[in-house]
Parts: structure tokens; C-alpha cells; sequence
């Protein structure tokens, strides 16, 4: 997948998360995708090779959004916020930084596992993700 594929994707998980949340509160949907993929990841990875991909995924993600360092990865792999600055809470509450994070989990994905397998895990999260109705099979136009 090239990136701006990835980036619709990732979009489109978190826009899938919030839909489903009636007032969704600052970083929620992210910390709910995130959550999701660590209990699918964890049976095949492990625990700690899930923590592992996430942390990577995010020292990769703060490259491009700085401000998602006041995320850190707690064991057994849960995403949290490790500061209470406001200022970076209010700037995390853009889609840009956690399409920025869930970006850089589906790339580690394709490139550890394949574009295949990774499509797969995402279907099964997220069943509708793929489907013809949905923004992002238009946008591969598969």
C-alpha cells in the first residue's frame, strides 16, 4: 500500500472508532484502536511483541507529530498519556497525530507480515473497513 493509501485507511479505523462512540472523549478513538489491535496482535505477537511494535510505531510517529510525545507505552503494550499538558491534550485531539500513529502501526504491519495478512487482521477488527461502501476501497479502487 503507498502511504496516502495507509493514511486513508488509518482514517478511516479512526473514523470508524468514533462513530460508534456517542461524545467521544480527547484521544478515545485512538486509544480504542489501539486497544483493538492489541488484542488481535498479542494472540499471534505476544504481549510483548505487540508492546514492541507499538512503541517503535510511535518513536516513528513523533518523528512526524512531535506532540505525540506525551504518549507512552505501558506493559503488557497499553497506550496512555503521560503528561497533563493541555496544550499537547488539545493538539492530540487533531486527527493528524493519531492518523500519524495508526499510520505507522499498518506500515510496521505490511512490512512485517505482509500487505495480505495485515488486510486481513484490519477486516477482522474492523469487519465494514473494506467494504464497497466504504472510503477506502474507492480510494484503492479494488
Amino acid at each position: 500500500m503507498t502511504r496516502t493509501e495507509t493514511s486513508a485507511l488509518a482514517g478511516c479505523i479512526l473514523l470508524s472508532e468514533r462513530s460508534e462512540l456517542s461524545t467521544p472523549a480527547p484521544l478515545e478513538p485512538l486509544l480504542r484502536v489501539c486497544e483493538k489491535l492489541r488484542g488481535t496482535l498479542s494472540k499471534f505477537l505476544g504481549t510483548q511483541g505487540y508492546e514492541v511494535l507499538l512503541m517503535r510505531a510511535l518513536a516513528r510517529a513523533i518523528v512526524k507529530a512531535p506532540l505525540l510525545g506525551c504518549l507512552g507505552v505501558s506493559h503488557p503494550g497499553i497506550l496512555e498519556l503521560r503528561t497533563q499538558d493541555g496544550e499537547a491534550r488539545t493538539a492530540l485531539e487533531s486527527d493528524a497525530a493519531s492518523v500519524d500513529l495508526v499510520c505507522e502501526i499498518l506500515d510496521l504491519l505490511f512490512l512485517f507480515i505482509g500487505t495480505a495478512l495485515t488486510r486481513t487482521l484490519v477486516e477482522k477488527i474492523w469487519p465494514d473497513i473494506f467494504s464497497p461502501e466504504s472510503s477506502i476501497e474507492k480510494k484503492e479502487g479494488t
